[in-house]
């Protein structure tokens, strides 16, 4: 099955949230991305009918054996591409580097992760665990309009 960045973002953040309190809620992974109680609802169910999550009652939300697995391998390619993306000088600020590493992770094969040495994480904060979501769904790999090739328009060149 594939995954769209978007839903390992949200994976992301509950993983990064129960590393610090057992009980995680949707009203704190929405803190975390920045997106409403809606949305996260919206994505709470996609995620649990695909295995990745169970909720409980009262609104706790707890990672499967298969969740938790993704969450941890997605984890460790960020923390790849945040340790390895500012070798290129690309002049980022920190949430330009989260998204970015963010984005380029969930491209990225499973097995870069297990192949390459990835330095021990930085405990995230609240306000820095994930990056929100793109405010345009096209440029979520797995949304609307993407795909291999797909680039931003540019002006042509003569």
């Amino acid at each position: 099955m594939e995954w769209t960045c978007t839903h390992l973002r949200y994976l992301l953040a509950i993983y990064t949230l129960s590393q610090k309190a057992p009980n995680v809620g949707a009203a704190a992974v929405a803190r975390a991305l920045g997106v409403s109680c809606p949305s996260v609802t919206r994505m709470l169910g996609i995620l649990t009918q695909r295995g990745l999550l169970e909720r409980e009652r009262y609104g706790k939300i707890h990672l499967t054996d298969q969740g938790l697995v993704l969450a941890r391998t997605f984890s460790r390619k960020v923390a790849l591409v945040t340790e390895r993306l500012p070798r290129m000088e690309l002049a980022l600020t920190e949430e330009e580097l989260r998204q970015a590493a963010c984005l380029l992770a969930a491209a990225l094969p499973d097995h870069v992760a297990d192949a390459a040495p990835i330095p021990p994480p930085t405990p995230p904060t609240e306000s820095t665990a994930v990056p929100p979501p793109p405010s345009d769904p096209a440029s979520d790999p797995g949304g609307p309009g993407s795909g291999p090739g797909r680039t931003p328009a540019s002006s042509p060149s003569e």
